[in-house]
């Protein structure tokens, strides 16, 4: 293709200020001399440079992005504008390689011992691979302040619940950052007989040995699961934060990882937010797992036909090459996506959550670890048949389809309520029926219309006398 002479000038037009002055000054000088063909040249030629500085400022933060790790370029523009400048190049803890690897190297037997401390739901990972420009771009429309990722002005939530919808992984019960991270450190180094800390790899092969305790073996298992893909920071060796939960580790299924997960997850992508927006750093670090975002984000995209069935938890049904090419499909240009559209919540596998549910050692009901926790949260003694017949109640209600939070949570109370009033011995007491039970839904499970709430309060109101004499007789008070 020929190049024409007008085109050559627009490419070199406006080369320094002061052609640029000079030229409005001889413009303005020689106004009237000029005739239409050269005016409209002069105009062509402020125009294109315009346009061009204006293309150059919106295209230099993805120009930025040189390189990333595996060979893949940058992952595109940040979705909320914040005028972050992209680094060169994008790295990631995350190592679901090894993470798989030690899986694999697992026999039967030590499978077993995992499931039984209630962390067999890992087990259940299958290696998939995780596109870093991919994960990048939705780290970049995550809002951290609201907990989720917005995409085309609509919201993906990211909490807890979610992320053991995906993970499987224990959730409810002491608040894991709540512990003392000091103190978590030396009881745990002293519990494995340690003096400091050695990388993932080293408690991986911890895991190969034949005469390992089961305490250590799961401890040196969920190092690997932190550090490596639930927790992983910008080493490869564990965090303090952590480590109190493991030292009992018999009983570190009684905390709460999602909730830890979940916290760490945006306390990362805060931090990547931040390093973002120095321009000293040649290269950043995304840390959190990054897993859990990419299903949770193709989970929510209406892909018609192509949607995963509703297996919980979502890594039985994210493995293989499944994020990578369900992301080409979201791809709306290289690595900008967005292409799809936001399915509601209600639209997901994460409302009706009780379906095509697997059963793992994390879902399990375990009525003796409801009366231990009940005895413990009750003042007195409360006698073995109180104590089996809520325990019976609770597995009623815990096996019980849970699309309604709110449906729930009344018949609980109002299945207590009555059995006290049944031992009572009241002539009349309220039954627990449909009219007392109904939670009234309109077409948005999202927004309950509580008609009986005032039914509910009249009643235990007039049965209160009733209940306090029965728990008195039934919970002897020391």
């Amino acid at each position: 293709m020929v190049e024409s002479a007008s085109d050559r000038e627009d490419d070199t037009f406006g080369g320094t200020a002061h052609k640029e002055v000079h030229g409005q000054r001889e413009l303005q000088t020689n106004i009237e001399a000029l005739d239409d063909d050269t005016l409209f040249a002069i105009v062509k030629k402020i125009v294109c440079v315009g346009v061009r500085k204006i293309i150059s400022s919106a295209n230099a933060p993805i120009d930025g992005i040189n390189t990333v790790p595996n060979g893949a370029g940058g992952c595109g523009i940040s979705g909320r504008g914040s005028g972050r400048l992209a680094p060169k190049k994008t790295i990631t803890k995350l190592n679901v390689s090894f993470f798989s690897e030690v899986i694999q190297s697992l026999n039967p037997d030590k499978r077993t011992i995992i499931q039984s401390y209630g962390f067999g739901s890992l087990l259940l990972f299958d290696k998939c691979s995780i596109p870093l420009p991919f994960a990048r771009w939705i780290v970049d429309h995550v809002a951290v302040s609201s907990s989720s990722i917005v995409v085309n002005n609509r919201s993906i939530p990211l909490n807890p619940q979610i992320i053991h919808d995906v993970l499987g992984i224990p959730i409810g019960g002491q608040i894991i950052r709540k512990a003392d991270p000091e103190s978590g450190k030396g009881e745990f180094l002293n519990s494995m007989t340690l003096t400091t800390f050695p990388s993932a790899k080293a408690f991986g092969d911890n895991l190969s040995k034949e005469n390992i305790s089961e305490d250590d073996l799961v401890r040196s298992f969920l190092i690997v699961a932190l550090v490596t893909f639930l927790c992983p920071n910008s080493t490869t060796h564990p965090s303090t934060e952590y480590l109190q939960p493991l030292v009992d580790v018999k009983k570190a299924n009684e905390w709460d990882w999602s909730e830890f997960v979940h916290y760490w997850l945006l306390k990362q992508i805060k931090e990547y937010n931040g390093l973002m927006k120095n321009v000293d750093h040649s290269s950043i670090i995304m840390c959190g797992c990054l897993y859990t975002i990419c299903v949770v984000y193709l989970d929510f995209l209406n892909l018609d036909h192509q949607q995963l069935p509703s297996t919980l938890p979502r890594l039985v049904e994210w493995k293989g090459d499944m994020i990578e090419e369900k992301a080409k499909l979201d791809s709306v240009q290289g690595h900008i996506y967005g292409k799809h559209p936001i399915l509601p919540l209600k639209l997901t596998c994460y409302h009706k959550r009780t379906s095509a549910q697997i059963q793992s050692p994390t879902c399990v009901i375990d009525g003796s670890m409801f009366k231990k926790s009940l005895t413990k949260c009750v003042e007195g003694n409360m006698s073995h048949k109180i104590l089996d017949d809520l325990t019976a109640l609770y597995t009623k209600h815990a096996n019980a389809p849970t699309d309604f939070a709110a449906e729930n949570a009344q018949n609980i109370i109002l299945d207590v309520m009555s059995y006290f009033y049944q031992h009572a011995g009241a002539k009349e007491r309220p039954k627990c029926n449909n009219e007392c039970c109904r939670v009234v839904f309109d077409n948005d499970p999202a927004h309950a219309v509580h008609s009986s709430g005032d039914q509910v309060k009249s009643s235990l109101h007039e049965n209160n006398d009733i209940m306090d004499r029965e728990i008195r007789t039934n919970i002897h008070m020391d």
